[in-house]
């Protein structure tokens, strides 16, 4: 009887475990700041801020790009001159973006919004018919554009992956001719990897 006390009083000791608790469910971590590379229609750096309230985020890319149009975008067959150039510009959005899926160790966002650029044009040539030849590239770009598209993140690694479809429309002014291009479709087919933390 009194191995049977000692027993119990030993026992009442010891902490008492506690009841077991279902697992959480793991979902990728929103990150603050992202930086790489961004390729497609547009190469180069690309960086992501995403702010605190996670629905709202910054991009800017700045890179090379390959772009043409003509004088007459909305009436092609009636248009006096066109260009094929390369840019190197600067694109800046403005983005809501929300989470339409998680699984355990990823994430998939989407957003839209939109933004401007703005860079230099040279290279490759301008053809204009008032002149009756081939003329060099060489002046500025602007441009409005809107950005849609997804964003891939994932939970173990700080790593994120994008893809989006940036069209818009840009106003080109060659020094070399004089002439002005006010509304040639500008888009953008890209792809961008970035590191986060």
């Amino acid at each position: 009887f009194n191995g049977k006390c000692r027993w119990v009083l030993r026992c009442n000791d010891e902490p008492e475990p506690e009841p077991p608790t279902p697992a959480s469910k793991v979902t990728s971590k929103p990150y603050k700041k992202s930086l790489g590379i961004v390729a497609g229609n547009l190469l180069g750096l690309s960086y992501k801020y995403v702010s605190p309230y996670k629905k709202y985020a910054y991009q800017m890319d700045l890179g090379g790009r390959y772009i043409h149009g003509d004088d007459n975008e909305f009436n092609r067959s009636d248009f006096e001159s066109y260009f094929y150039a390369w840019s190197l510009e600067m694109n800046h959005n403005f983005l809501f973006q929300g989470h339409i899926k998680r699984w355990d160790d990823y994430c998939l966002d989407v957003f839209l919004g939109g933004g401007f650029s703005f860079g230099g044009v040279f290279g490759g040539y301008e053809y204009t018919y008032k002149k009756l030849g081939y003329y060099k590239n060489l002046g500025i770009k602007a441009g409005l554009n809107a950005m849609l598209g997804m964003e891939f993140m994932f939970e173990k690694i700080p790593l994120t992956l994008q893809l989006d479809f940036r069209p818009g429309y840009g106003l080109y002014c060659n020094f070399e001719t004089g002439n002005l291009y006010p509304a040639f479709f500008d888009y953008a087919i890209t792809a961008s990897v970035r590191y986060t933390w």
